[in-house]
């Protein structure tokens, strides 16, 4: 992995982009990348689609490797990677505001807001994607979908950060107690925001352990405040699995 770690730093830079710059691109913060590229840690195999994207090379080429895939295969790899439609999704917004159907999402907020029972902030650009099937390296993404909201800056944001900051519904830091039903592939992502709720859809609950050993449907929300983006994994949990290596 230290080819990799030498790469990230080289792309990186190649892209004229700081540690911070790139951290807010990739989700994580900025003292991951600094481990990434001195070695000291090493993103997971998720990852490395979305680290290769934003760099604009291969896995291969970030993974220091020759290839020995035919040239369609890596071009499949890019088209299909989750994070590169995110981010394409996000610039054709950003260049061309004017095309976006601001009805749907609109629509798709207020679903959101309707299935964990908070109100939100009905303007701004709604992003998702599902996994179903979805493997990368013969790994699989266990979350049936991530989403994003990047709001409008306007009264209705305002109005919202100022409920949460007093709402017990959010945290400004994830309880550690709840670590336990997240999913390993997102828990990285439970230290990148400013206020966070675990939502379970079958108990109804908020921020809670699940009362019995079964399965469990959460949602698993993080809010940036200095980037208006609200981030949601949806996935299933069976809480006995954790309860039996105990």
């Amino acid at each position: 992995m230290s080819k990799c770690s030498e790469n990230i730093k080289k792309y990186r830079k190649e892209k004229n982009l700081t540690q911070t710059e790139l951290a807010n691109m990739l989700f994580v913060s900025k003292q991951a990348v600094s481990k990434w590229e001195t070695g000291k840690g090493y993103p997971d195999t998720a990852s490395l689609p979305l680290i290769a994207n934003t760099l604009g090379v291969s896995i291969d080429e970030l993974m220091g490797e020759k290839s020995l895939e035919p040239k369609k295969s890596k071009i499949k790899i890019l088209l299909f990677s989750f994070i590169g439609i995110l981010v394409t999704v996000l610039l054709f917004f950003l260049l061309v505001p004017s095309l976006i159907d601001i009805n749907k999402n609109i629509v798709a907020i207020k679903g959101i807001a309707q299935q964990i029972g908070y109100d939100l902030p009905t303007h701004g650009l709604y992003v998702t994607i599902t996994f179903e099937d979805w493997t990368i390296y013969g790994n699989t993404i266990p979350v049936n979908t991530m989403s994003y909201i990047v709001f409008s800056d306007d009264k209705e944001l305002t109005n919202f950060e100022d409920e949460i900051k007093n709402s017990h519904l959010w945290a400004p830091v994830f309880p550690e107690e709840l670590l336990p039903v997240v999913i390993n592939e997102i828990q990285q992502y439970t230290t990148i925001g400013d206020y966070y709720m675990l939502y379970n859809s079958t108990s109804k609950t908020y921020n809670a352990l699940p009362s019995s050993l079964e399965s469990n449907d959460y949602l698993l929300l993080i809010y940036q405040k200095d980037l208006n983006r609200l981030i949601i994994f949806e996935y299933t949990f069976i809480y006995e699995e954790v309860t039996n290596e105990k």
